[in-house]
């Protein structure tokens, strides 16, 4: 099995992450002779991207996350 990990950067971005969350999850399912992992990268957003990602790594093990500690 080929495993594929997707890095992912992120500033600002909760309007539009529920609509990548789906699209990350049809590719996953879609694919089942590859093993996705989904890396997000926060870059020191100030609005609810955090947040939202923490929440969905919780429900989704191919997600994780690295938070920046400000905007590089």
């Amino acid at each position: 099995m080929k495993y594929i990990t997707i890095l992912i950067p992120t500033y600002n971005e909760a309007e539009v992450l529920p609509k990548l969350f789906a699209r990350l999850h049809t590719l996953a399912e879609s694919n089942k002779r590859v093993s996705f992992e989904f890396l997000f990268i926060n870059d020191g957003s100030d609005d609810d991207t955090l947040a939202i990602i923490k929440q969905a790594a919780g429900r989704n093990h191919r997600i994780s996350y690295i938070n920046l500690s400000r905007n590089f």
